[in-house]
């Protein structure tokens, strides 16, 4: 769907209005059409449930996007096997950890990124552990767990630079940088922000993404 990759885009840009719109634009379509459209209906299907799902995150309404995240996963567990479905619910169980974690809902996100790192070591997928790390190191900063927040960062670090994401790159400085300024390592935490400010002035000149977790 070239639609998904112009709201990712759009995410990218913080153009959070416009991706929502578009979101909830192809979830009404793809539903209506419903899942014996045509071949690969059920997984456009899961797929379009993700999207909007993710984009309701973003725009600040998790407790209206964990439902469509949660319809999202049962679509993707009940394909099977499909590589792309079994990528693609671990995503979802990643944006489903970020809402409960938007939420305040510690616990239940801390569960979610873990099974989405257990999944994603499964299927080897390094991109998929690199996100769920970081993500996971912003509970353990809300639990003043600084030293576990700052590993998790590291490893998820290590990934991405291995991989070339500095789109991710430069969030997770930028989340370093806080835990450095929370520890009262303020030289530190200026680095670290300064390193993010960089990274995304280059991106911003190059104008792109870098690596994408798209559908």
């Amino acid at each position: 769907m070239a639609i998904a990759s112009q709201i990712e885009r759009w995410q990218f840009s913080r153009k959070t209005a416009e991706a929502l719109d578009a979101a909830l634009k192809l979830y009404r379509r793809v539903m209506a059409a419903g899942e014996n459209a045509y071949p690969e209906a059920v997984l456009d299907n899961a797929v379009a449930c993700l999207i909007f799902g993710e984009a309701l995150s973003n725009a600040g309404v998790a407790n209206q996007a964990l439902p469509i995240l949660q319809d999202a996963q049962q679509r993707f567990e009940r394909i099977g096997q499909e590589p792309r479905a079994k990528r693609l619910a671990v995503k979802t169980l990643i944006v489903q950890g970020d809402s409960f974690r938007e939420l305040g809902r510690w616990d239940e996100a801390a569960i979610t990124y873990e099974e989405s790192i257990r999944r994603s070591e499964k299927l080897g997928d390094r991109h998929a552990i690199a996100i769920a790390k970081s993500e996971f190191g912003s509970v353990y900063v809300f639990q003043q767990r600084y030293s576990e927040a700052q590993l998790a960062y590291g490893e998820a670090m290590e990934i991405l630079h291995a991989l070339g994401d500095r789109y991710n790159l430069a969030g997770i400085w930028y989340l370093i940088g806080r835990v450095y300024a929370e520890t009262g390592r303020y030289e530190e935490a200026e680095h670290a922000f300064l390193a993010a400010l960089a990274i995304k002035g280059q991106l911003a000149d190059e104008g792109g993404v870098a690596y994408g977790m798209g559908a």
